[in-house]
């Protein structure tokens, strides 16, 4: 009988144990396979630019689906939107922050129009695209393919699987 109770306990145990939550940091993440050119392995999506959203759609979109957004990398920001940098030179590695138009076209952002873009679940797409390390990317035209989530307090992208400048 007693076997029986410190097997159940022993079970029991190791479930519990399973199930906790893990106290690795996000920001060390450096999962998938992202070659340098944009596309992570993990995952591969058939129609990944077949069809995309634009920002403002990409706001409606339910929260988990894979969306590929269409818009331009007008900022990047730490913390919350308000914190927001439009204009180089920018300070966040961690994010982008997309419009369905450029900085250049109009004279001021509502945070309705923006869209925030997380860049710490792949290391070498976040090397890639934030805005520190490559501040040629303001202003560009971008495809980016992710997981529709809430960031920042509002509708945004993470876990970037492919992303294409446009020319």
């Amino acid at each position: 009988m007693k076997t029986a109770i410190y097997t159940l306990v022993l079970l029991a145990a190791t479930l519990i144990y399973g199930c906790e939550k893990s106290d690795r940091n996000e920001e060390d993440s450096d999962t998938g396979n992202d070659t340098g050119t944009g596309w992570n392995d993990e995952i591969v999506p058939d129609t990944v630019f077949k069809g995309f959203l634009t920002v403002e759609e990409a706001a409606t979109a339910e929260v988990g689906s894979l969306i590929n957004v269409r818009g331009y990398i007008v900022g990047s920001t730490s913390r919350n939107i308000y914190n927001a940098i439009v204009r180089p030179p920018f300070e966040s590695r961690t994010s982008l922050i997309l419009a369905d138009k450029r900085l250049t076209e109009v004279e001021a952002f509502y945070e309705d129009d923006l869209f925030p873009v997380r860049l710490t679940d792949y290391k070498d797409t976040q090397r890639a695209l934030n805005l520190v390390d490559n501040p040629e990317h303001w202003n560009k035209r971008v495809y980016i393919f992710g997981q529709k989530c809430s960031y920042m307090g509002m509708p945004g992208l993470e876990k970037i699987m492919k992303y294409e400048f446009i020319e």
